[in-house]
């Protein structure tokens, strides 16, 4: 029953209103806000990556000529 009410709830005052007060996830509408985030972070990890590894790939030129 709080489940059930907790879902109709969602749409009108938030998920993390959902998730605090009832432990409920609404998890689709978590997913869809937090996607763009994701994405933008994962991105940012991988082009950090790549500069490191190009980085030490000079560096271990410059060491062993």
């Amino acid at each position: 029953m709080l489940e059930s009410g907790a879902q109709q709830l969602a749409p009108e005052l938030g998920a993390e209103w959902v998730y605090w007060e009832t432990g409920t996830r609404d998890i689709l509408r978590i997913q869809s806000r937090l996607l763009p985030t994701a994405l933008l972070m994962l991105a940012g990890m991988v082009i950090i990556l790549i500069i490191a590894v190009g980085a030490f790939i000079m560096w271990a030129r410059r060491v062993r000529p």
